[in-house]
């Protein structure tokens, strides 16, 4: 026997009392209806800090596009009712923490517990071979639902929560290597022509590609990647976050630019909380 692999989508349901619902007017197969209207499911809503305090948020909730606003938590408590859907999403927001998404079927009354990550706002001290730089250089935050880009030194903060993230630093220097003009060939399918396009018959048509020389004003001199998870008390008891990075050779030429693209790859960097 072949095994059945099956997918929850979101479903709207809409109860009219007790009485069996009258068509609804649709265009195109879609249903016109509001959903919000129809809020008939009691649901009790908390919410917490990583600590599980309670803290007040704005509830809303989603089902397939539509969004409908719930209410506020106070004292971390909501009791309110829901609109009918399979899968939807309980969205929570409060200042400070990053917003939270979870999913609840609102078919029949129930409750759901929701924790909020708190946002915390830290500045950046960047080094290089252990010496404070002052040059341009981009940093990522990189997590699995969002990504922080610093473009460094006009920026010097980032937002950040507890989690998971690939912290990578792209060190760049001005620059003047002259890229020759090159010229490539490409090549592409396309009907033949006559008779034989008919009975879907094809051919490699060919051209040549030209780039023209340019400059490259600004090459990678240093950086490097590192997987690192950072804890809520990292971020609480620190105001900076020092990232030291290593150096790669100046390129002058085209190779050297690609060869320092390589390098990077298994540059590691060192991070510190203080």
């Amino acid at each position: 026997m072949t095994g059945v692999q099956t997918c929850a989508l979101p479903i709207s349901v809409v109860v009219q009392g007790n009485k069996p619902r009258e068509p609804l007017d649709a265009i195109a197969g879609q249903v016109d209806v509001n959903l919000c209207e129809y809020k008939n499911t009691p649901i009790l809503v908390r919410t917490y800090d990583n600590s599980l305090r309670s803290i007040d948020a704005e509830i809303s909730y989603t089902c397939f596009s539509e969004r409908c606003n719930i209410g506020e938590t106070v004292e971390g408590e909501l009791n309110s009712e829901f609109p009918q859907c399979t899968n939807g999403y309980v969205i929570a927001r409060a200042d400070g923490f990053k917003d939270s998404k979870d999913i609840l079927s609102t078919i029949q009354a129930g409750r759901i517990d929701i924790v909020l990550d708190r946002l915390y706002n830290r500045n950046i001290n960047l080094k290089l071979e252990g010496v404070n730089y002052n040059g341009e250089a981009i940093i990522y935050f990189i997590s699995d639902d969002n990504t922080k880009t610093v473009v460094y030194p006009e920026q010097r903060t980032v937002e950040l929560v507890e989690g998971q993230y690939e912290v990578q630093v792209y060190v760049f220097k001005d620059s003047s290597i002259k890229l020759p003009e090159t010229i490539h060939e490409e090549c592409i399918e396309v009907p033949r022509s006559g008779i034989g396009g008919l009975f879907g018959m094809r051919e490699e048509n060919c051209f040549d590609v030209k780039i023209p020389s340019q400059v490259v004003s600004n090459v990678l001199v240093g950086g490097g990647k590192q997987e690192y998870y950072i804890l809520e008390s990292e971020l609480r008891d620190s105001s900076t976050i020092e990232i030291s990075a290593e150096s790669l050779t100046v390129p002058s030429t085209l190779e050297d630019l690609q060869n320092n693209y390589l390098i990077f790859e298994d540059k590691d960097l060192e991070i510190y909380f203080k």
